[in-house]
C-alpha cells in the first residue's frame, strides 16, 4: 500500500490483518524535473544539498555508540574539484540525484571509481566513518529511509558501471536524468544517417520474498548460506523468470531451494530492494 504525502511516498509493508505495519518515508525522486539540466545543476550546487560517497559500491557510514548511520556530507565538505565540468568517463566520479526530502533538501550519491585517489577518499572519512560492504549494512542501519536511499543509489551505481557502452551500436554512453538514465553518444538518426542516440534505462529485476509458514501457524521456514555469519538466516527468495507470475515464482523457488512443495500462496505487499 502506497500513498503520497507532501510529495513523499510513504510505504506500508504488511497490510493484511494480523500483520505488523512498517511505514517509512522515501525521498521524492522529482521525475518530472529530471529532464531540466538547469534544475539538476541547481540541486547539485544547493547549499542545503547532502552527499553520500560510495567507493567500489560501498557507502560511507558513521558508527557511534553501536549504531550505524549514513555519513552524509554537505556541499562544502566535498573537494571543489569534483564539481568541475569534465568529460564523462569510467574514471570520473558519478553524481546521482537520489531525491529530495519534505523540506526540499536534495540528496545525492557520489560514486568514486576503483582508481580514485586514496587521498580524496580518506579525507572524506572522519575518524568514526568508513566504507562498508553494502550487504552488512542491511543488518545494521537504524534509519529505514537511509537504507532505501543507499539501496537506490547502489543499484543505480552498479548499473552505470556495466552500461558504459550502447547495446545497440557499441558507442559510449553518458549519464543523464540525474543518473536515472544513460544516453548513447552516437548522434540520433535524424541528425546523422546511421546514428543511434537511444536512451538506456536501469535494469530492474523483480524478486519474490517468501515466508513459508507451517500449518500450525507457529513455525516459519528459514534458509542460510554456508558462508554467512553465524546466526544469520533468510526467508526463501529468488528472481522471477520471464513469463512467470508472482505465485508461480514462489512455488518454484521454494521447491528449488528446499524441496518443499507448497499448495497455497497469499500475497502480502511490495517493497523496494537493491
Amino acid at each position: 500500500m502506497t500513498e503520497s504525502k507532501r510529495g513523499i511516498s510513504t510505504t506500508a509493508i504488511g497490510s493484511l490483518p494480523g500483520c505488523a505495519v512498517v511505514e517509512f518515508e522515501v525521498l521524492d525522486q522529482v521525475n518530472n524535473f529530471r529532464a531540466d539540466e538547469a534544475f539538476l545543476k541547481s540541486q547539485l550546487n544547493s547549499p542545503k544539498a547532502k552527499f553520500v560517497p560510495f567507493h567500489k559500491l560501498q557507502p560511507l557510514l558513521r558508527e557511534r555508540d553501536g549504531e550505524r548511520s549514513v555519513a552524509w556530507k554537505s556541499r562544502d565538505q566535498l573537494p571543489e574539484e569534483l564539481f568541475k565540468p569534465t568529460e564523462h568517463s569510467a574514471d570520473a566520479p558519478l553524481f546521482i540525484l537520489i531525491g529530495r526530502d519534505h523540506a526540499g533538501v536534495p540528496h545525492h550519491a557520489v560514486g568514486f571509481p576503483r582508481r580514485s585517489s586514496s587521498r580524496v577518499l580518506s579525507n572524506l572519512a572522519a575518524g568514526d566513518e568508513s566504507y562498508v560492504n553494502f550487504h552488512s549494512v542491511l543488518h545494521g542501519l537504524s534509519a529505514p529511509t537511509d537504507l532505501w536511499s543507499l539501496g537506490t543509489a547502489r543499484a543505480l551505481l552498479q548499473w552505470h558501471s556495466k552500461a558504459c557502452f550502447c547495446g545497440s551500436c557499441g558507442s559510449a554512453t553518458v549519464p543523464t536524468f540525474g543518473g536515472f538514465k544513460r544516453r548513447c553518444t552516437n548522434p540520433i538518426p535524424k541528425k546523422e544517417p546511421g546514428g543511434c542516440g537511444i536512451s538506456h534505462y536501469p535494469r530492474t529485476d523483480p524478486v519474490v520474498i517468501t515466508a513459508v509458514v507451517h500449518p500450525d501457524g507457529r513455525q516459519m521456514l528459514l534458509t542460510r548460506k554456508k558462508d554467512w555469519p553465524a546466526g544469520v538466516h533468510s526467508t526463501v527468495a529468488g528472481f522471477m523468470s520471464p513469463g512467470e507470475t508472482i505465485e508461480q515464482a514462489v512455488v518454484r523457488e521454494v521447491h528449488e531451494e528446499t524441496g518443499i512443495v507448497i499448495d497455497r500462496v497469499q500475497y502480502l505487499a511490495t517493497q523496494p530492494l537493491a
